[in-house]
């Protein structure tokens, strides 16, 4: 199974390349397309990101999509997943980063459980001195759906 991780990025040209190498990193035996979704708009933030990301678009290490202006991360994301051909679409904030197993984890959890259209993983958190943030916000609280709608929550990288 091919998947597909979509970063929107804006004004963190300064943290994309780790969450794209953590993606590169990955323990996941098949293909991984990643798309970098540029929503900094024309401005020096985008020349910035381009810079950065040069090697990783000439090397054809990531797809590149870049908008004309600011249109938010919901609709970076949906510009992402319109160009995607992977066969699951996993989300990936600029300032975040997987662990080496979380594509392979998920994966085999949807292959397992073929009932489940996607899934949701913990994550671990840290400050800016990598100091872990220990909350029950780092796990999903889904429940039934009612419980999720009302009181849920999850981040974009625990979606599959």
């Amino acid at each position: 199974m091919m998947v597909s991780v979509i970063i929107p990025t804006y004004k963190r040209s300064d943290k994309i390349i780790e969450s794209i190498v953590s993606v590169t990193n990955q323990d996941y035996n098949n293909k991984i397309e990643i798309i970098v979704v540029n929503d900094n708009g024309e401005n020096e933030y985008s020349k910035e990101t381009d810079k950065k990301l040069k090697d990783f678009i000439s090397k054809g290490i990531i797809k590149y999509l870049k908008h004309k202006e600011n249109l938010g991360a919901c609709k970076a994301r949906n510009s992402g997943a319109r160009i995607a051909n992977g066969d699951y679409l996993f989300f990936l904030d600029d300032d975040d980063v997987f662990l080496p197993n979380k594509i392979k984890t998920q994966i085999q959890f949807l292959e397992k459980n073929l009932i489940f259209d996607g899934c949701l993983s913990a994550f671990k958190r840290v400050d800016d001195s990598r100091n872990e943030i220990i909350a029950s916000s780092n796990y999903p609280s889904v429940g039934s759906f009612v419980n999720f709608t009302v009181n849920g929550n999850f981040f974009t990288p625990m979606l599959c």
